[in-house]
């Protein structure tokens, strides 16, 4: 019989990222800052809000070792509780985000722009005509529920607006010694800074496939036929993943899969009532990346892409047929016929994942794999679902 055509390709894996907070080490502690309240509203400083809570927030980096709470988390604790975002520089509102959040600090602020004559700097004053931003600041020790430090620094809002800013931030760095280890020492006594801790993921998942690209081959076999992975249906699928997250940025992640393949049809052959079993069992390792959407503090989407290569041995069953088919090379009959496999392939897809404790996620997937041949092209579409564990 003539060499039977069939390059079976791996179904793609993607890993479930799970969309809660990854392990720290408990003596660090978790910080809250909060954005920078323009008190006034006043429009022509609306944009000191972001300048001076990114300002904090880089000096606390540099100077400290410290987990920061992802501001998400917050955003869905404050939803949930009715603490409104404009009275984050009040110390009840603080206080209380700090406490439902289980946080260990919270830094909140708030500033206005007054006129020179009404701040508390003698030097400031002397500058009559000069506006000025007066921040109040306050920092919290959550577990104590206590104030840790409480002032306002003031600063010009003229050509030297940046240097206030500067102020304001180097400010509160200094007062956060009293509370922060200082990133330095930490290092020294670390394996490695986890202020920017590995963020490792396994995940198991199974699966079949749902769609075949063109549809599979339901007319009668012969000789000439091409047998591609689209014409097994419902085809299952098992894998494992390691994922590194938040490698390049916030919620994005780089994968590595290895694949399990399985799956078996039944042909109708020409010139017989009986069909030829069809079987495959193939393995794949592949790797991409993926972009985190997060709906709320537990539920997200997660869009993905990659590629990979895959192997495997594919399986022609004769032994039904009243007529075996006739090796031409030697003239004998054939009970079954078995070939190599193999191909590239690239896929795409998506996936919807739910928090069940910290470090453990379900969810659900749906992807398009493509199989590149060196004669035809053909896809498939798999739905999973699978546990990711965060370690």
């Amino acid at each position: 019989m003539n060499y039977v055509k069939y390059i079976h390709g791996a179904g793609a894996f993607f890993l479930a990222l799970s969309v809660s907070l990854p392990l720290y080490a408990a003596s660090l502690k978790k910080v809250l800052i909060l954005d920078f309240i323009n008190i006034d509203k006043n429009s022509n400083y609306q944009y000191l809000e972001a300048s001076i809570t990114d300002a904090v927030r880089e000096d606390l980096k540099k100077l400290f070792a410290f987990r920061e709470t992802k501001k998400r988390q917050i955003d869905e604790v404050s939803k949930t509780n009715f603490l409104f975002r404009e009275d984050y520089y009040t110390k009840s509102t603080a206080m209380n985000l700090g406490l439902l959040a289980k946080q260990d600090v919270v830094i909140s602020g708030g500033f206005k722009i007054i006129n020179a004559s009404e701040a508390k700097s003698d030097e400031l004053r002397k500058e009559k005509d000069t506006q000025i931003i007066a921040a109040q600041v306050r920092i919290f020790d959550i577990a104590k529920k206590k104030t840790i430090a409480e002032f306002i620094e003031e600063g010009p809002v003229d050509s030297r607006i940046f240097a206030s800013v500067e102020k304001i931030a180097n400010r509160i760095s200094q007062e956060a010694k009293a509370i922060l280890p200082n990133k330095e020492d930490w290092q020294k006594t670390s394996a490695e800074d986890e202020n920017l801790p590995p963020r490792n993921q396994i995940s198991l998942m199974g699966g079949i496939s749902t769609i075949s690209i063109p549809a599979a081959f339901t007319d009668v076999y012969t000789s000439d036929t091409a047998i591609v992975p689209k014409d097994i249906k419902n085809e299952l699928i098992f894998a494992v993943e390691y994922s590194r997250l938040d490698l390049f940025f916030a919620d994005s992640a780089i994968w590595v899969q290895a694949q399990y393949h399985q799956g078996q049809t039944e042909l109708s052959v020409a010139k017989s009532d009986a069909k030829a079993p069809f079987s495959v069992t193939s393995y794949a390792v592949s790797t991409g990346v993926g972009y985190f959407y997060h709906i709320s503090n537990w539920l997200y989407i997660y869009p993905f892409l990659g590629g990979g290569y895959f192997m495997g041995k594919g399986n022609l069953d004769f032994t039904n047929l009243e007529y075996a088919p006739i090796d031409m090379t030697d003239n004998s009959q054939k009970t079954s016929f078995d070939f190599n496999i193999q191909a590239p392939l690239t896929q795409a897809g998506f996936k919807t994942g739910a928090t069940i404790t910290p470090n453990l996620a379900v969810e659900s997937s749906f992807f398009y794999q493509h199989l590149f041949f060196s004669d035809t092209q053909s896809g498939q579409f798999f739905a999973q679902l699978g546990l990711a564990i965060r370690i």
